[in-house]
């Protein structure tokens, strides 16, 4: 009863094709089965009359395995059926497509070859538009009463990349258990606890390159799934492992650990573009950390050695979805903002080392770090950090020209996310010269505002401050909440007293300088960093007088430090131009994308290079000039004067009335 339940379901599944869309470019392959054609209406129960006595396989993984070329891996499986009903015809065959999973390849089903026999048949194959089980081929199998035939069907297929998977529960539905099974899977190479991290189902021997099974009366339960290191990546590693475990050298060790990773080591591993992880279990991952760690161990601290090793696992172990990914995390749409910081902690690993490395590895494992964190700079909208890095890893590639330079893989920074004409969604960047965004300054009740017109992603580098009250000054910024969007910076200094407010303004402008000196050491330091460049001129042209602010001058001409600032940024573009002109042409394009996006604030700042000044009342007009007191005493007196006479004049009329 419980064979026929599972084999209705199983049926179910089958014919639910024509409904199921399914991809077709990732497919494994199955043991035997029958397959039933037609409809679901087909009686199942005839063909538990068919006994699957014994069943012969063989997978042999050739050394050309992961490779892609035909014959990566070959199967011969051998099945001797019993027909313990009476005679009849029935239908039998492979659903490539019940071993479909993820990462998974097509067989090639033109290298399929049957023979019942001993004489071989030729297979129909079946391929619909939408079969969630193609691809098949299926052939029809005639039985007398008793009669036992035998079935051999071999194939060429290619595993997944360090995975096998071969779909064993189908050999379930045939009538009672499996009489013998032989499984011999063969390996290109010896088999260790090194190269063989998982088999599945239990109950297997290893001898040599074989994995050994043999079951009797065998109901298969589960599928056989082996994860395994492919060949090519087995010959680069092994050599170094005997080495490193024979003398024990940090050197050795070294090398063992860096040869686990691909000449980019912050990328995904080796082989995991190609390694199906949506089987793997952590056993690599545990199996290269420790490798890891004990090579770091034997590392003296602080050595070139160690820290390019302690920059590998941070880029691989800093949280356990990095392992596979590396810091191709970054371009993970789910990711965490926090990951845009991982460039930026191994760079702390190697100190001084990043703009003067000691050797030609630690300069290309430098430079790769910078590429990362030039691209999370991007991300985070922060261009000026990003150029700053990006001429870093300039002086880096020109010290050492011969260097195994990251210009030999792909870019790190995905042209479809950093290139504005492939994401619209990417706002402009954050503005990379500051001189080049000159404030106007308004001046209304004693507070001094002071307008940038910016790029509107520069929220994400200049932090809105809130009231600020040190030493007798208050300052505020904010970016406007209605367009122009500007970015306003509000001082107010004590107005009461002279010297108060001279005494505010050094303090001020001191306190601007010391932390745009070092801005990354403190909270909103971009922002006291960007303020510094003109608002201490500002304060210069502003004085206090009779209690009021005072504009000294209408403008003031800023045009050496427009010309200042334009002249790095042509030197920069230059510079990446040139640099561009290599094989990392796309991160050299981007920025120039990105540089070219604020041509029109650089154009601006050119035709308009001052700091324009205005006053803003209530009444629109400049402060009043103050009345001298004797003018107001004068008329206090011309006030009371009339008030007397109006007075007198009407006493008089009163007194002549009563005489009249």
């Amino acid at each position: 009863m419980k064979k026929r339940a599972l084999l209705l379901i199983i049926l179910v599944l089958l014919f639910s094709f024509a409904t199921s869309p399914v991809s077709m470019s990732k497919i494994a392959y199955a043991d035997a089965a029958p397959v039933f054609l037609g409809g679901v209406n087909i009686c199942p129960y005839n063909e538990n009359n068919i006994s699957l006595k014994r069943e012969d396989l063989l997978i042999k993984i050739s050394e050309k395995s992961g490779t892609y070329d035909e014959g990566d891996a070959y199967v011969d499986a051998k099945f001797v059926f019993t027909n313990t009903g009476d005679k009849e015809t029935i239908k039998m065959g492979f659903p490539f497509g019940l071993a479909k999973k993820r990462g998974f390849n097509q067989p090639y089903l033109s290298t399929a070859k049957v023979k019942i026999n001993g004489k071989e048949i030729i297979p129909k194959h079946i391929m619909s538009e939408s079969g969630e089980f193609d691809p098949w081929i299926y052939f029809n199998v005639s039985f007398e009463k008793g009669e036992t035939k035998t079935v051999e069907v071999s194939y060429n297929i290619i595993p997944a990349y360090g995975m096998l998977l071969y779909i064993l529960k189908t050999g379930a539905l045939w009538k009672g258990p499996i009489g013998i099974l032989n499984i011999e899977i063969d390996f290109p190479y010896n088999l260790s606890n090194f190269n063989l991290f998982r088999v599945k189902p239990e109950g297997y021997a290893i001898k040599g390159n074989k994995i050994l099974y043999r079951f009797t009366n065998y109901e298969p339960q589960s599928n056989i799934e082996i994860e395994f290191l492919p060949l090519d990546f087995y010959e680069k590693v092994a050599p170094s492992k005997a080495k490193a475990e024979k003398t024990n050298n940090p050197d050795d060790w070294f090398n063992y650990a860096f040869a686990l990773f691909s000449q980019n080591p912050f990328n995904p591993l080796g082989f995991m573009p190609r390694f199906v992880s949506y089987y793997r279990t952590d056993k690599f991952g545990e199996y290269t950390e420790s490798v890891l760690n004990k090579a770091i161990e034997l590392q003296k601290p602080g050595s070139v050695n160690y820290k390019i090793l302690k920059a590998i696992h941070t880029a691989h172990f800093t949280t356990n979805k990095q392992f596979d990914k590396g810091y191709d995390i970054l371009s993970d749409i789910c990711g965490n903002s926090i990951d845009w910081y991982l460039p930026n902690k191994a760079l702390n690993i190697f100190g001084s080392d990043v703009e003067s490395p000691q050797n030609e590895l630690e300069a290309s494992i430098i430079a790769r770090t910078l590429e990362y964190e030039i691209y999370a700079s991007v991300k985070q909208n922060n261009f000026e950090k990003a150029l700053k890095y990006f001429d870093i890893l300039q002086n880096v590639a020109n010290k050492f020209p011969n260097f195994s330079k990251p210009h030999n893989e792909i870019s790190p920074i995905p042209s479809n996310e950093i290139n504005p004409n492939f994401n619209s969604n990417l706002r402009l960047t954050a503005l990379p010269f500051k001189e080049c965004f000159i404030p106007s300054v308004k001046i209304k009740n004693n507070t001094i505002y002071a307008y940038y017109t910016l790029p509107c992603s520069e929220t994400a580098i200049l932090k809105g401050l809130r009231t600020q009250i040190i030493k007798d000054y208050v300052l505020q910024t904010k970016f406007d909440s209605a367009p122009p969007y500007s970015f306003v910076a509000t001082i107010i200094l004590p107005t009461n007293n002279k010297e108060k407010f001279t005494e505010a303004k050094r303090e001020f402008t001191k306190k601007l300088g010391k932390i745009a000196s070092a801005p990354d050491e403190y909270d909103a330091g971009k922002t006291y960093e960007f303020l510094n460049i003109y608002i201490p001129k500002i304060l210069e042209n502003i004085s206090l007088e009779n209690s009021k602010l005072k504009i000294n001058n209408e403008c003031i001409d800023c045009t050496d430090a427009v010309q200042a600032g334009l002249k790095r940024l042509k030197a920069e573009e230059d510079k990446i131009s040139a640099f561009g002109k290599g094989p990392d042409g796309n991160l050299a394009e981007n920025l120039l994308i990105y540089l070219k996006k604020n041509e029109d604030y650089f154009k601006y700042a050119q035709e308009n290079p001052k700091i324009c000044f205005a006053y803003e009342s209530t009444d629109t007009s400049a402060p009043k000039k103050s009345i001298p007191l004797t003018v107001i005493l004068g008329g206090i007196i011309g006030i009371l004067l009339l008030i007397i006479v109006v007075f007198a004049v009407k006493y008089g009329k009163t007194q002549r009335s009563k005489l009249t």
